[in-house]
């Protein structure tokens, strides 16, 4: 062998060596532990005003009146190891995940949502005084719990808006998924946000902000950063908001959807409703196996950035270890072994 060869494979060797542990610290090291989240400033969010005819929404005018934190909670839906509260504008206010990882030193659960962004599930209509009169005045619930640890349950708020009536009708499972369907009592245009990404994970080395499953199956990516408030998709499969190990999304219609531009110019998705809108969502971690689980398509969901080519097989294969292991420490220690015999020869 000569010398040239050998400096070709020793060069080969370091690069794809650097690639495999750039992968492998963003996508499959274990998550930090909670640690405080300072909160963003307020961002200005505000509605699309769409022309149903054209696929161009219009400069936006219908801006979301001033809400904050103190919004009380009208109900509580507790999963096995997730707890939403939702407020009395009918929007998901927090979502706090229980199991044992994402638990603090003092047992507080991790929380998804800055309350600085706009929130999941809220509903904003083109009228303009409608919508002021909208977020003016509270949903009512048939219940006030909702325990989804043993079974399905349902949930239904309804917000009186005088010759306007909007029910929303859940159905919640355990697995973290729920179908809704938005229904008005007269026809007026509206629409529905699956909310800003959860705000838990984002770094430079991971990919946030929103995905679009579109209807020929490709997907289109909108990084924080990179929206110009004029995207928008026709007959739409998934609307996804997130972040590097986290989602909100909806899924189950076809989604006529329009990207807004809010804040650093990060993307901000609506959904334009009709008087009778059904569809389903999920909010909570990117669990591929859960995913799969509820609906095949949602592993598009995960996205795993620009060494998807090496990342994905990657991550199958360690779900693979895991499986025959029991244990993610061991399954990341073959792995790495795996991946170091394969590089040997080189």
């Amino acid at each position: 062998m000569d010398k040239l060869s050998i400096q070709a494979r020793l060069i080969l060797a370091t690069v794809i060596s650097f690639l495999f542990f750039i992968i492998f610290d963003t996508f499959f090291a274990p998550d930090p532990v909670q640690t405080s989240q300072t909160p963003t400033a307020t961002k200005t969010n505000v509605a699309p005003v769409v022309n149903a005819d054209t696929a161009e929404a219009t400069t936006p005018d219908v801006k979301a009146p001033v809400t904050s934190s103190t919004e009380k909670t009208l109900a509580t839906v507790t999963f096995n190891n997730t707890v939403w509260t939702i407020d009395t504008l009918g929007r998901v206010e927090q979502v706090v995940l229980k199991e044992a990882q994402f638990l603090d030193e003092e047992a507080h659960g991790l929380k998804l949502f800055d309350h600085a962004h706009t929130r999941p599930l809220e509903v904003r209509f083109s009228n303009t005084e409608l919508n002021e009169k909208a977020f003016e005045t509270s949903y009512t619930a048939d219940k006030a719990q909702v325990n989804v640890t043993q079974g399905s349950e349902t949930l239904t708020l309804t917000q009186n808006l005088g010759d306007t009536v909007l029910t929303k009708a859940f159905v919640f499972y355990p697995d973290g998924h729920y179908d809704l369907r938005v229904t008005l009592s007269k026809p007026v245009e509206y629409f529905i946000t699956q909310g800003f990404r959860p705000a838990v994970e984002v770094d430079m080395m991971s990919v946030h902000g929103m995905l679009i499953k579109q209807a020929d199956d490709t997907i289109e990516i909108i990084e924080d950063g990179d929206a110009t408030g004029f995207e928008s998709f026709r007959k739409a499969k998934i609307i996804s908001s997130f972040d590097r190990y986290y989602a909100t999304f909806f899924y189950g219609n076809s989604f006529d959807v329009w990207v807004n531009k809010i804040g650093e110019d990060d993307p901000l998705g609506f959904v334009k409703g009709n008087q009778e809108f059904a569809f389903s969502g999920y909010i909570g971690p990117k669990y591929v196996k859960v995913l799969e689980g509820i609906n095949p398509e949602l592993k598009d969901v995960v996205e795993y950035g620009i060494f998807t080519f090496l990342a994905a097989p990657l991550f199958v294969f360690l779900n693979w270890l895991h499986g025959y292991t029991g244990n993610w420490g061991w399954a990341i220690v073959l792995l790495t072994i795996v991946v170091r015999l394969i590089l040997f020869p080189l």
